[in-house]
């Protein structure tokens, strides 16, 4: 049997961007995520650091 190519097969070739315009645009941006992500990282840390000085600082009472 010969191998057929998937374009013989009639499968299309489709874009990622065009899947999610197909689908009504259901997944958010890509690259608006990863800064959103570092953003609420930083916060976490910075709030995590004021948290353990708070409690280092009643350990000392």
């Amino acid at each position: 049997m010969k191998n057929l190519e998937l374009k013989e097969l009639g499968v299309q070739e489709l874009d990622v961007k065009e899947v999610i315009t197909v689908n009504g645009g259901a997944i958010p941006d890509l690259n608006l995520i990863g800064p959103i992500v570092n953003v609420l990282a930083t916060i976490l840390l910075r709030v995590g650091d004021i948290l353990n000085s708070v409690v280092k600082l009643l350990q000392g009472l």
